[in-house]
C-alpha cells in the first residue's frame, strides 16, 4: 500500500505537466482555507483536514452535510448539486469529482473566496487525475491526500 501511495504522491507531482507551476516555498494554505472535507456519495466522511483553528467538528459536519444532500435529493431535485452555502463570515464551497461518487467541501472566509476556489479546482483536478490514472482507489484516500496536502499542493498553489 506503501508503494502506491508512493507512486500516486509522485504522479500528483507531474500532474499535465504542470510542475513548473509550484513556488518555490509554498503557500501558508491556512491563510485561504479553514478546513476540507470530503465525503462519498452517501454523504459519509471519507477524509477531514483543518488548516486554521475551527469548532467544526468532523462527525458534526458529516452529519450536516449528510442531512442538506438528503434534502436537495429529496426535496428538490437529484439533478440539482448543492455549490455552495453562504454564512455571514465563512462560505463552504462543493465540489462533485469521478462522476458524483466524492463530494469535496472547502470551509473558507468569505474575504478569500477567490483564492480559495482556486485550490479547490487543484485538489479537485489533482484528486481526479490521481483516481483515474494510477492503481489507487478511494479507501487509499485519506493516506494519499496527507502526502498530498503536505508535500505538494503548497508548492502547486500560486497567488
Amino acid at each position: 500500500m506503501m508503494e502506491k501511495l508512493r507512486q500516486a504522491i509522485e504522479q500528483a507531482i507531474i500532474l499535465e505537466g504542470l510542475q513548473e507551476e509550484k513556488t518555490s516555498s509554498g503557500e501558508d494554505l491556512s491563510l485561504f482555507i479553514d478546513s476540507l472535507y470530503i465525503f462519498d456519495e452517501n454523504g459519509l466522511l471519507i477524509y477531514s483536514k483543518k488548516f486554521a483553528e475551527s469548532k467544526l467538528e468532523p462527525e458534526l459536519v458529516s452529519g450536516f452535510f449528510s442531512a442538506i444532500q438528503s434534502f436537495t435529493n429529496n426535496m428538490i431535485s437529484e439533478s440539482e448539486k448543492l455549490q455552495e452555502i453562504t454564512l455571514e463570515e465563512r462560505k463552504l464551497i462543493f465540489k462533485n469529482l469521478i462522476d458524483e461518487k466524492i463530494i469535496l467541501m472547502l470551509v473558507t472566509r468569505k474575504s478569500t473566496e477567490w483564492m480559495s476556489k482556486k485550490i479547490l479546482e487543484r485538489i479537485s483536478s489533482d484528486i481526479n487525475y490521481v483516481l483515474k490514472n494510477t492503481s489507487l482507489n478511494i479507501r487509499m484516500l485519506p493516506g494519499f491526500l496527507d502526502k498530498y496536502i503536505e508535500e505538494v499542493l503548497p508548492r502547486r498553489v500560486n497567488i
